[in-house]
């Protein structure tokens, strides 16, 4: 949490957005669903806002893990679990 309060007060996007994927991989990893899902959200929120794909791509999969965990259903205009191969620009960062 300490790394997200310090990112949100130096106003920094690209460190809040990596604060809010770590923070959802630990409640993941606690078995807190919920709670992860909403960091991931918030993740690609920023990801978006600051043009980072490879975030976007990670944060997309996390949320489609979550949701499927979840039992929450896919909407049509979120599509399929992206792979990283659907970015090769991208994904070969991942792999």
């Amino acid at each position: 949490m300490k790394h997200l309060k310090i990112a949100q007060e130096l106003e920094d996007r690209v460190g809040e957005g990596r604060a809010c994927w770590s923070l959802g991989n630990a409640h993941t990893a606690l078995g807190h669903n919920e709670e992860a899902l909403q960091y991931a959200s918030k993740h690609l929120e920023i990801s978006k806002e600051i043009g980072d794909e490879t975030g976007q791509v990670t944060a997309q999969m996390n949320l489609a893990d979550l949701k499927s965990v979840l039992g929450i259903k896919v909407g049509p205009d979120e599509g399929h679990r992206p792979s990283p191969l659907d970015h090769l620009d991208v994904g070969m960062c991942m792999l």
